[in-house]
């Protein structure tokens, strides 16, 4: 199974932040084939028991380290993820995130 994959990398991968490799374990969980996911911040919150706040400090730190890309959906939509490590990942998004957000 591809999620079970990309877990495996995100375990060997240095993270700053203990709570930030719990956030990508997260991630990792909604991600598709392209290692690209869109769970809304409420649902991180409630996977992982850190708050939304908390969770939105952490992904930026994440993006920082270059470990993941973040289109910003907007207002009432969720942002769009897409991971930019691994060995059998592409580290820029090969997809049109309009069309995920609005369908």
């Amino acid at each position: 199974m591809f999620t079970t994959r990309l877990a495996e990398s995100i375990w060997t991968k240095q993270v700053r932040n203990p709570s930030g490799k719990l956030i990508l374990l997260a991630l990792a969980r909604y991600a598709n084939k392209e290692c690209i996911c869109w769970p809304s911040i409420e649902t991180l919150s409630g996977d992982t028991g850190i708050s939304e706040r908390q969770i939105m400090r952490i992904i930026k730190d994440l993006e920082k380290d270059n470990l993941l890309l973040v289109k910003r959906a907007g207002w009432n939509k969720p942002n769009v993820y897409k991971f930019t490590y691994s060995d059998t990942m592409s580290p820029e998004p090969s997809i049109d995130y309009y069309n995920i957000v609005n369908g």
